[in-house]
């Protein structure tokens, strides 16, 4: 349904959705596709908490690679809100539960959706240089879409997933 709301929102202000458009977008909606899936995984192989932590070390992770990719200034401000907020997510999180019912493969998973979410941000931060916002989103959102469609096969089955049940 995105991918039709993006695509109309380029027809009605009258843009144009070309093949070089497409084929930058590509791979951000791929990765964006896949990161979703794998999110879904990790929820089903282990705890909340263990996936929640491990995504907010997305924000950290693209404050490292951001910087130096886009000549970007990170300051002491930068690292000290970034590690804050990270430190709070795991104070709430971990001071909610009360026993570990996480496992490795489950974290792993996390670990791997947390590359690839960080790598979806990095991938269109750098295709927006070519691509305008409302064409890249539009092209971004069908690769998804079909993306996720070929890897469910029948998607009555619910969403998605990377889990092996």
């Amino acid at each position: 349904m995105g991918a039709a709301v993006m695509l109309a929102a380029v027809a009605v202000t009258g843009r144009r959705l070309t093949w070089a458009k497409v084929r930058a977008s590509l791979p951000g909606g791929v990765i964006f596709g896949v990161n979703v899936m794998a999110f879904l995984s990790a929820l089903r192989l282990t705890s909340v908490a263990d996936v929640l932590i491990i995504g907010a070390l997305q924000p950290p992770l693209t404050l490292l690679l951001a910087g130096p990719m886009f000549g970007e200034r990170v300051g002491r401000r930068d690292v000290a809100l970034t590690l804050a907020s990270v430190a709070g997510v795991a104070m709430v999180v971990v001071g909610t539960g009360g026993t570990r019912t996480g496992s490795l493969t489950g974290d792993l998973v996390a670990v791997a959706s947390l590359l690839l979410f960080t790598s979806y941000f990095v991938v269109s931060k750098r295709a927006r240089g070519s691509v305008p916002a409302i064409e890249y989103m539009a092209a971004l959102r069908a690769a998804d879409q079909l993306g996720r469609l070929g890897r469910c096969g029948r998607c009555d089955q619910g969403p998605p997933s990377l889990a092996v049940t």
